[in-house]
């Protein structure tokens, strides 16, 4: 079968931890990132007018303070990410450089985040980036389900160890 239908939890457990990382996408929400724009302290500075996509926006650039994302997190999950604030600070990041683009209907079109985190216990730094963009909103989806024949169930499939 070229296809399987299931949730995060299901296909983490069927590959036996081979791809065990999908099991930390379960439960969670695509939307939830742009829950950190509630962490941003100090100003928030007007950069400019853009394009994207064809949509004229404004964009702005903040500061996220890391302190307060763990405030963000509901409770019960808290535990599972095992101390947000405390491997922000081992990782030497206080801060993290956000930059939103704002269409005129007051819609996010595109999010960037970057960071520079060292390591901890070595000099050795991370460097990684986060853009989202969204559009087409308002467009109705056309998606095309593939044949029923196609498709196995991943809570039905047997771990591979």
């Amino acid at each position: 079968k070229t296809w399987i239908k299931g949730d995060a939890n299901d296909l983490a457990r069927a590959s036996g931890g081979q791809m065990s990382q999908f099991g930390s996408f379960a439960g969670t929400d695509a939307r939830d990132v742009f829950g950190l724009l509630k962490a941003v302290s100090g100003s928030i500075e007007a950069v400019g007018s853009e394009e994207i996509r064809g949509v004229e926006t404004r964009h702005y650039r903040a500061t996220i303070d890391t302190s307060k994302i763990e405030q963000l997190i509901p409770e019960a999950q808290r535990q599972s990410l095992g101390g947000v604030d405390q491997a922000a600070k081992q990782a030497g990041l206080t801060e993290l450089p956000l930059d939103v683009w704002i269409d005129a209907d007051q819609r996010l079109r595109k999010l960037s985040i970057d960071l520079d985190a060292k390591q901890p216990g070595t000099e050795a730094s991370v460097k990684a980036s986060l853009v989202v963009e969204l559009f087409d909103y308002g467009t109705p989806l056309d998606v095309e389900l593939p044949p029923a024949d196609q498709v196995v169930d991943a809570a039905t499939l047997k771990p591979t160890r």
